[in-house]
């Protein structure tokens, strides 16, 4: 069965089927779980603090964003 095949016939689902289809297909997919997001996360900010430490970025202040 075709991609387009496929979409035309879960488009054709009432709103429960296609809410409890999207549900499924989601919890297929490989994503991280919220603890490594987190732990990315701290990782990310940790290096940019290391990096401004060092001189390497600038600081912009909240103020001149906003």
């Amino acid at each position: 069965m075709r991609f387009q095949e496929i979409k035309d016939q879960a488009l054709g689902l009432d709103i429960r089927q296609r809410i409890a289809l999207v549900q499924e297909l989601l919890g297929t997919l490989d994503v991280p779980a919220k603890k490594e997001i987190i732990k990315l996360w701290v990782e990310e900010a940790e290096r940019r603090y290391d990096l401004h430490l060092q001189d390497k970025i600038p600081v912009i202040l909240a103020e001149e964003i906003h």
